[in-house]
């Protein structure tokens, strides 16, 4: 990871119900380039071809294996000069492996990091959320998976942001006022 090439993405991350996605359309609605969640992408695109949720999501490791996988060619599709804001990042399917206990010890070693990512933010997790079709941890689960992204972020030496509960408008204006382009 160390050898890899500096960027200017910034990582949205955090536990299910933290408000990643909604942080991500304000940022995009205020013209700024992101890249959604892969795995509703991921699980979009395959109940559009007429699977249930069921069949997506009854092999847990394959499905973790998928989206990882799709993360990396996602960012083939940037610019590292390119100041982009990710709702997830390849980092995260590491978290994920290990919250679900999963193995998966190539995600690490074999990830082939191209590029490192500028910032990461770690949102704190609300009080409250709308429940959705991806959302499948319960909320002990989502405070385990905050510890596992906080641990896989900082093995990979990624200084962590924290931002804090507040509404959507200030949390997006804190996130900027954090960012630097580095390149």
């Amino acid at each position: 990871m160390i050898n890899a090439t500096q960027s200017n993405w910034h990582v949205i991350t955090g536990s299910p119900r933290s408000g990643k996605t909604k942080i991500i359309e304000r940022l995009s609605f205020l013209g700024y380039k992101t890249c959604p969640e892969i795995l509703r992408i991921y699980i979009d695109n395959e109940l559009s071809k007429g699977r249930s949720m069921q069949s997506i999501t009854s092999n847990g490791q394959e499905l973790e294996k998928n989206i990882f996988y799709e993360k990396l060619s996602a960012e083939k599709n940037f610019n590292r000069r390119d100041t982009i804001f990710f709702d997830r990042s390849i980092i995260d399917s590491i978290a994920f492996a290990r919250l679900y206990k999963r193995d998966m010890p190539d995600l690490l070693r074999n990830s082939k990091l191209k590029f490192r990512y500028s910032k990461i933010f770690l949102l704190e997790p609300l009080n409250f959320y709308d429940k959705d079709y991806l959302t499948m941890e319960s909320e002990e689960e989502s405070k385990e998976l905050n510890e596992h992204l906080i641990k896989a972020y900082s093995e990979l030496e990624y200084d962590i942001i924290r931002v804090p509960i507040m509404p959507i408008e200030k949390r997006v204006n804190f996130i900027l006022n954090n960012v630097n382009n580095v390149i």
